[in-house]
C-alpha cells in the first residue's frame, strides 16, 4: 500500500502530541482530511471535521490555539482528527483501523467514559480499535480482547474474564490484587493492595 492508501484506513493518536505552531483546534482536526484532498479543503472535509468535533464534543474549543489547550483538550482534538482520517471508511461501512496510545490518561472521569463509550460504538461500524491503556478497570469494561503486557512480552489473551485472573495481573504487575464481579457492570473489578485484605460488610460511602 502506498503512504495515501494506508491513512485512509488507519488512524493513529499518540500520547504525547506535541505542537508548537499556533494552529487552531480545527485546524488540526481538519489535517486528517490531507490523504483525501487534493492540494485544497473542501466544504465536505470542512464538514466532517465539524462533525468530528461533534462526536468528542469539543466544538466550543474549534477557534483556540491549539498549544493552549490543556493535555486533556489536546487529546480529544487528535482523536477528531484521527476520527476525521478514517471518516469515509467508516460511512462507507468498510473496514478501518484506530489505534491509540493512553487515549484516557489525561482525561477527568466524565470524558475518560465519554471517549471509550464513542470508541465502543466504533467498534460497531467494522473500525477495528486497539487501545493501550494502563486503568485495568477501564479495560475491563470496555475491551473485547484483552493482551497483557511484561516487559514487551504478552503474557496472556484473550476475552475480559479469561485473561483477568489475580495470578495473571500479579504476574504482569508484580502487584497483589483482588478480583470480584462488577456490581454494575457485567465484567471483573480489580482492587489492588494488601494480600491480606479483607472485604468489608457494608460501604460507609
Amino acid at each position: 500500500m502506498t503512504a495515501q492508501i494506508l491513512a485512509k484506513k488507519r488512524a493513529v493518536v499518540l500520547q504525547d502530541s506535541q505542537l508548537s505552531f499556533s494552529f487552531t483546534a480545527f485546524d488540526i482536526v481538519l489535517m486528517g482530511r490531507i490523504p483525501h484532498t487534493q492540494d485544497f479543503d473542501t466544504e465536505r472535509d470542512y464538514s466532517i471535521a465539524t462533525e468530528c468535533m461533534r462526536k468528542l464534543q469539543v466544538e466550543h474549543l474549534r477557534n483556540r490555539k491549539y498549544p493552549t489547550l490543556s493535555g486533556g483538550e489536546q487529546q480529544r482534538i487528535q482523536l477528531a482528527r484521527a476520527l476525521a482520517q478514517i471518516w469515509d471508511r467508516i460511512n462507507q461501512d468498510k473496514p478501518c483501523y484506530l489505534l491509540l496510545d493512553e487515549p484516557t490518561s489525561s482525561l477527568d472521569i466524565a470524558h475518560q467514559h465519554q471517549l471509550l463509550n464513542l470508541l465502543k460504538e466504533l467498534t460497531e461500524k467494522r473500525v477495528t480499535v486497539f487501545v493501550i491503556i494502563h486503568d485495568l478497570n477501564l479495560s475491563a469494561q470496555y475491551g473485547d480482547l484483552i493482551h497483557v503486557m511484561k516487559e514487551g512480552t504478552c503474557i496472556a489473551s484473550g476475552p475480559t474474564e479469561h485473561v483477568f485472573q489475580s495470578n495473571i495481573i500479579e504476574h504482569a504487575f508484580e502487584c497483589p490484587v483482588h478480583i470480584v464481579q462488577n456490581p454494575y457492570a457485567n465484567c471483573p473489578l480489580i482492587v489492588s493492595g494488601s494480600p491480606n485484605a479483607q472485604p468489608v460488610s457494608a460501604s460507609p460511602y
